[in-house]
């Protein structure tokens, strides 16, 4: 049995090389080679240019700064506030600068100065319920943001917000919005209404940060806070919320703050 079975491997193995030979010897089709025309039409509907992109990046940066939090001479952490008057008004999260006792304070380098100036931060008015919160520091600034009309907003629309993570400078962050007048459910219990949602990265110390349409430049939001769901062994969904322009607006009239509105541009 040995024997035959040894003789039958054997005959198995010489089939298999000689289809392999076959194989080998087959004739191969010529590659198909892309049109011109093909290439062309890529070309067009990928590209894009950089003013179409980012409408307004830099006044937008320009208006964008860093909100230092320090208590007991200590460092607290920080937030990002956006400049909405040339009175020296600016934009943030409630939550950035609701920290007893402690000092507020942005530090700008100002044109024609060896060191950074450091103008003391004050609560005008905030709202704690939705998150936003208007401070001023004794400046005047030649450019501000402008607010968006919430009725050009749709999700689907891209978007961009600049902050400044973890103290590494000014930065920008790109992405979506996926839903728009939507409650989360705090894991308090309490419900976080009508908020924004968008699949942007961002990171700690862009709270309070501006959002802006990429087509327009114009501020649609600040940015409120991170969460995620999941399901079991599932990975979660991740998704950042921001208390959107329609509740901004209110909230600046009521306290009398002054602001640019996009029907004025």
């Amino acid at each position: 049995m040995t024997t035959e079975r040894a003789s039958f491997c054997s005959i198995r193995a010489c089939v298999f090389t000689l289809a392999l030979i076959l194989v080998g010897c087959a004739s191969t089709p010529p590659p198909v080679t892309a049109t011109p025309q093909a290439v062309h039409i890529k070309k067009q509907t990928f590209t894009t240019t950089r003013d179409a992109d980012l409408t307004r990046f830099e006044q937008n940066t320009a208006t964008t700064f860093r909100i230092d939090v320090v208590k007991n001479g200590e460092d607290k952490g920080h937030g990002t506030g956006t400049v909405i008057s040339t009175d020296g008004h600016l934009l943030t999260a409630y939550h950035v600068v609701n920290e007893e006792k402690a000092v507020f304070q942005i530090v700008i380098d100002d044109v024609g100065k060896s060191t950074p100036t450091i103008y003391p931060v004050k609560v005008i008015a905030f709202d704690k319920n939705d998150d936003i919160a208007v401070v001023k520091i004794e400046r005047r600034f030649a450019a501000t943001v402008v607010l968006e009309d919430v009725r050009n907003v749709r999700p689907g629309d891209r978007v961009y917000n600049i902050g400044y993570p973890y103290k590494l400078g000014v930065m920008i962050g790109r992405g979506y919005i996926t839903k728009m007048h939507y409650t989360l459910r705090r894991t308090d219990g309490s419900d976080l209404s009508d908020v924004t949602l968008l699949d942007i990265p961002d990171g700690s110390g862009t709270s309070g940060s501006g959002v802006f349409v990429d087509t327009s430049g114009r501020l649609i939001g600040v940015m409120r806070v991170m969460f995620w769901m999941s399901s079991g062994n599932e990975p979660p969904l991740i998704a950042k919320a921001i208390t959107p322009v329609d509740h901004i607006i209110p909230f600046l009239d009521k306290n009398h703050i002054p602001y640019v509105l996009s029907d004025a541009q």
